[in-house]
């Protein structure tokens, strides 16, 4: 069944504002016949209350146990209908490097051993609420470096935050045999887009962009039910030329286009007028040395750290990346 999962399938403001109406019915029908799929014991497993306080709670740490129901769980028919609802959350952008995260859980298995958390299909499916056309309800599909958290209204997709990607390694460098090929990269524009954008600032810009010499270590963010931003650091987009600020937006689409279609393309037009946004980097200004940066709107984060070493001895070659909607993740 792996073969089969993993051949199918593998935010911003989004949140209330740029609602999808077509994925959210799509999502809506593909929950409904997930769960008409699943005897009473593992509907029960999977589905909780929307205001249970399980909704907000989310990590990305490799874990014994989450809340929901786990892939292991379900039979081969259900799996590859567990797979077509995640697949109707994302875009096929979205759908690939979810796909590629979860695989890498084979070659962290081959460094480590540890089959109890080292598995592509340790990964788990919770709804909050009844999936419908009417009402309310909300999904998250969650395991090691992936968290990806939706809310549904009357048939529309209205939040889609956090949605939080990751990999380790950032670069196969060795796979021992086993998961992606050497050389995958599976968060790669996220990186390459960011260090271009870098590298065309002049030292007065590059002077406000880089707000620490060091980055710390993770970002603080991560786990949280609400981003706490703050004060936006480092270079706004009004200071850069018109070829930076558009790779800027570049860079940020980079996040939103993980969604589907209907839901990001009205939001990039909004991100791609706004005036208040800025671009701060910690750390290295070299490719493969531990560095961050954050993208902040008035409304929206997105976050990238590579500040940790992979299990191939690389010492940043381990990327957390995260978009977060500013007091309105969850739906709230």
């Amino acid at each position: 069944m792996k073969t089969r999962i993993f051949a199918f399938a593998i935010s911003t403001s989004l949140c209330l504002i740029y609602p999808g109406t077509a994925s959210g019915i799509r999502m809506s029908k593909a929950a409904q016949n997930l769960l008409a799929s699943l005897p009473d014991s593992l509907k029960k497993q999977a589905m909780m209350g929307y205001d249970t306080p399980e909704k907000t709670n989310w990590d990305y740490i490799p874990k014994a146990k989450r809340k929901g129901l786990q892939l292991h769980e379900l039979n081969d028919e259900q799996q590859e209908l567990a797979m077509e609802f995640v697949a109707t959350c994302l875009s096929e952008q979205g759908l690939q490097k979810a796909k590629g995260i979860m695989s890498l859980e084979t070659t962290l298995h081959q460094f480590d051993g540890n089959r109890q958390v080292r598995d592509p299909l340790r990964y788990y499916l919770t709804f909050f609420g009844e999936p419908s056309e009417k009402g309310t309800w909300a999904f998250s599909y969650e395991g090691h470096h992936l968290s990806l958290n939706y809310v549904v209204k009357d048939g529309v997709l209205v939040c889609a935050t956090p949605s939080f990607f990751a990999t380790n390694p950032a670069k196969v460098m060795d796979n021992r045999g086993a998961g992606p090929k050497v050389g995958s990269r599976f968060l790669a524009k996220e990186e390459d887009l960011a260090f271009q954008l870098l590298h065309s600032f002049n030292t007065e810009q590059l002077a406000k962009a880089i707000v620490a010499a060091k980055s710390p270590r993770d970002m603080q963010e991560g786990g949280k039910a609400q981003a706490k931003a703050g004060k936006a650091r480092g270079l706004a987009v009004s200071e850069m030329t018109t070829e930076q600020a558009a790779a800027l937006m570049s860079l940020v689409a980079e996040y939103i286009q993980n969604v589907p279609g209907e839901v990001a393309d009205p939001w990039l037009k909004k991100v791609r007028a706004a005036e208040q946004i800025h671009l701060a980097w910690a750390g290295s200004t070299k490719p493969g040395e531990p560095y961050s940066y954050t993208v902040q709107g008035e409304d929206f984060m997105v976050i990238l750290y590579n500040t940790q070493g992979s299990p191939d001895g690389a010492s940043a070659n381990h990327v957390h990346a995260v978009w977060r909607t500013l007091g309105h993740d969850f739906g709230e």
